[in-house]
């Protein structure tokens, strides 16, 4: 570190306490081993304030040195931090003063109090309740209202880059609808600047390289309940939080929605519960802007423990498993597998294509209507599995697709084209039917749920195949930037069987029932078509 930026620091930690008298700040530097000139060059970078005290003759009359934003316990000029918050322009016009429930006015005033009674916060809230956009508008005030001295850093860290973007673009909404903050407040792709202040907040994101080496005085974190459980988001975490320290006086304000008690961050909110350094403000209300319609329409379609993490605030055991293993076992219906082609049925051959790293498979399935309900059997599930050093040859999935295909008659191909737009062409030359399934959030989403539900129901006809069923009960459920639900891994394991289910899934179920004839099903019932 420079010996300037080393002086910018011991001058900070310095004024603390507040006002000192210039005589005893370069007294006391010298005996640090600061030069003079260091120690004026660092206070003029930070803004200290000079001015002299008591009267003419005064015995006490003297120059003394002070932080903009610690003269005393009010700033030296400008408005409160929590007034500026109150001031910026949200969506509908309104400001957020107006608009900020109670709830959100206490975890404010806490926040950005000029002397607050911790400088740990902890703010948990459902899905949907200003998370976001009150991190946004806290940083702005925060950097506006002296709570980040001149010339000092603050950070805001996210759990991913879209995420990161996420906050960027509230401080970038309330630029463009506040007239009182344009340039006075530059968004750029990776920090927020306060030019008039002198204050830089960078913007950083769990999956960045590297955190160590950051000293800032101003620290949001957001949505840590939804970072990636990995050895190299612990180690990000650890270098952002033993950063705090460093800086005596700075704030750490952590928002975010609860989340499986097995993830990281459960440890650090346990702190915060237990803390006396930390304030905890854990509400488990819905936002009241949100149509309670709305949520009914979200607990119908998520799992409980999905619902009581987003909606409700509350730390559940990963019910973001696609499957209990109570309900896969009464999923395993079929005996002799893979199941002989039978007449008056309709297959589907879903195809997930990977070529490193993981699997490829293709699973062929039909849908049968038994009590009423319609469902999906799985008549076979082929998997091509990369050897160290070689890809997996898509020629021979290819080939494998088009024998299956005709074996099973009368059949869709239906898979996503990204990574074999050639194998498309090369099948429908020779007289297969294929369709694309694109892989969206939107179809995500679709997947994801309905595999969901007809497993819950019982609703899939499975083997007691070891691997097929291993596969369905380590996917996890997570949610997108889109707030849809995505299929994801778990380090070690692979999705690429439960991707090629859940496009056959979709592809028959969005189709008109099938009426044929009559038959016997896969599983041995008397069957009307």
């Amino acid at each position: 570190m420079r010996r300037l930026d080393e002086a910018k620091g011991w001058l900070v930690a310095l004024f603390q306490d507040g006002v000192v008298e210039a005589s005893e700040v370069l007294c006391l530097a010298e005996s640090q081993g600061f030069a003079k000139r260091t120690v004026e060059r660092a206070a003029k970078e930070l803004g200290v304030v000079k001015r002299k005290v008591g009267g003419p003759g005064e015995d006490r009359q003297c120059w003394v040195w002070s932080l903009a934003a610690f003269e005393g316990d009010v700033a030296v000029s400008g408005p409160e931090p929590v007034e500026i918050l109150s001031g910026l322009r949200l969506e509908d016009g309104s400001t957020w003063g107006e608009s900020a429930t109670e709830l959100q006015w206490s975890d404010a005033l806490a926040v950005l109090a000029r002397d607050p009674q911790v400088r740990r916060f902890w703010i948990g809230r459902t899905r949907g309740y200003s998370k976001t956009t009150d991190t946004a508008g806290f940083t702005i005030a925060a950097a506006l209202g002296g709570l980040i001295p001149p010339g000092e850093k603050g950070f805001c860290v996210a759990a991913d880059r879209d995420q990161a973007a996420l906050v960027s673009e509230a401080v970038e909404g309330f630029v463009r609808r506040t007239p009182e903050l344009h340039g006075v407040v530059v968004v750029e792709r990776n920090a927020i600047k306060f030019p008039t202040v002198g204050v830089t907040v960078e913007v950083m994101s769990s999956d960045a390289p590297s955190a160590w080496g950051r000293r800032g005085w101003w620290w949001t974190v957001d949505e840590i309940s939804s970072w990636s459980d990995t050895p190299n988001s612990h180690d990000f975490y650890d270098a952002v939080s033993t950063s705090w320290p460093k800086v005596p006086g700075c704030r750490v304000v952590v928002i975010s929605t609860a989340g499986s008690p097995s993830h990281f961050s459960r440890k650090l909110y346990e702190t915060a519960a237990d803390s006396p350094e930390w304030r905890l403000s854990d509400d488990h209300g819905v936002a009241p802007w949100i149509d309670p319609a709305t949520i009914e329409g979200e607990r119908a379609r998520l799992s409980d423990g999905t619902f009581g993490r987003l909606w409700e605030n509350r730390w559940t055991q990963a019910e973001d498993h696609l499957v209990t293993e109570a309900n896969l076992r009464r999923c395993v219906t079929l005996g002799d597998w893979p199941i002989e082609p039978g007449r008056g049925r309709r297959y589907v051959l879903g195809v997930d294509l990977a070529t490193k790293f993981d699997s490829s498979a293709v699973c062929v399935a039909h849908d049968e209507r038994r009590d009423g309900e319609r469902r999906v059997v799985v008549d076979d599930m082929e998997v091509f599995t990369p050897r160290r050093g070689w890809d997996v040859s898509l020629a021979e999935v290819e080939r494998r697709v088009e024998q299956l295909a005709g074996r099973y008659r009368p059949a869709v191909v239906s898979f996503d084209p990204a990574n074999a737009s050639l194998m498309v062409e090369n099948l429908r030359a020779r007289g297969l039917r294929v369709e694309e399934f694109k892989f969206t959030a939107a179809s995500n989403d679709k997947m994801t749920n309905l595999l969901h539900t007809m497993l819950r129901d019982g609703l899939i006809d499975l083997p007691d195949d070891e691997a097929l069923l291993d596969e369905l009960l380590s996917v996890r459920v997570v949610e997108t930037r889109q707030g849809g639900l995505k299929v994801d891994t778990v380090p070690g394991k692979h999705d690429d069987q439960v991707d090629a289910l859940g496009i056959c899934a979709v592809t028959l179920m969005e189709r008109p029932a099938h009426r044929g004839g009559s038959g016997v099903s896969a599983a041995g019932h008397n069957l009307l078509y």
